[in-house]
């Protein structure tokens, strides 16, 4: 196993939805890959997100709109990634990285909370004779354990992970296809939700705004991208103002049905011209 340094900032650069995506995306920008390319296959219509959202009711935790970053990963041979099942902590130097999934007690217990879902991992950074040292992303967290406490903490299953061939040239070029491909596929989708569900609402703003940051970054790659900002700041501004009206728990539906109705309009612009730009260039 190779030893990874302790950098809780690095999570601040990161457009994760789960937390083995915050690691996979933490170990390659340890290791100076340009992750950025595996944001190629982000793109979901609004009106997608929604239905997923209000229509159908499903959970954030759970969201299957794109592929995940690992599977990406996986596919393209950057990295191979193994699930494991043991019920002792069993790390040697066969594979470069493992998380390891943590009880949901003790996460409870330590952080005073649960986490979005049960099945919730850690990176482990370092072990030796000492104690084992993990970094979690959610809340972000580093701390040493000795055996025993490790043992009591974990839940009997680790994903290993191990760099392979890097994001070559080749890569990028089929990833770039894949971006182009998405874009140009006229889904259809009835655009009809009903803002009714104060979490769908959160939720569905959570995932936009990720989504939308990870087209803003993959295409910056290609394209001048100055004419995403204002609608990525607008997406974070409204997510704010949802929070706080759950929180507060003075929610207005009628300003909601508002905000969404003037966010599908500036996200449609948004796409388009994305489109535009990068097929001018690369389609």
């Amino acid at each position: 196993m190779k030893n990874i340094d302790v950098d809780l900032s690095r999570f601040n650069s990161f457009q994760s939805i789960s937390c083995v995506e915050s690691y996979l995306l933490y170990i390659l920008s340890a290791n100076n890959y340009d992750y950025r390319h595996l944001y190629a296959q982000s793109y979901v219509s609004f009106s997608e997100i929604m239905h997923y959202f209000f229509n159908k009711r499903k959970r954030y935790e759970y969201y299957n709109g794109v592929p995940r970053l690992q599977q990406i990963a996986s596919k393209y041979k950057i990295i191979l990634i193994n699930d494991i099942d043991k019920p002792r902590i069993d790390i040697d130097s066969e594979h470069d990285y493992y998380l390891l999934r943590l009880c949901p007690e003790y996460i409870k217990e330590t952080y005073g909370e649960t986490t979005w879902r049960d099945d919730h991992y850690v990176l482990l950074a370092n072990f030796n004779d000492s104690g084992w040292t993990y970094i979690n992303d959610t809340p972000r967290d580093c701390r040493t354990l000795n055996g025993s406490e490790m043992l009591a903490a974990y839940a009997g299953s680790l994903i290993s992970i191990d760099l392979a061939s890097g994001i070559t040239d080749k890569t990028k070029d089929l990833l770039l296809q894949e971006f182009l491909n998405s874009m140009s596929e006229n889904k259809k989708m009835c655009s009809t939700f009903s803002v009714d569900d104060i979490i769908a609402a959160r939720n569905s703003l959570a995932v936009l705004r990720i989504l939308r940051r990870r087209m803003y970054e993959y295409c910056f790659q290609y394209i001048c991208c100055d004419f995403m900002v204002d609608y990525l700041n607008e997406l974070d501004k409204q997510f704010s103002l949802i929070e706080y009206m759950r929180l507060r728990n003075r929610v207005d539906y009628s300003k909601i049905d508002n905000m969404f109705l003037s966010l599908h309009r500036k996200d449609s612009e948004f796409i388009e011209t994305i489109k535009r730009k990068m097929c001018e260039k690369y389609g």
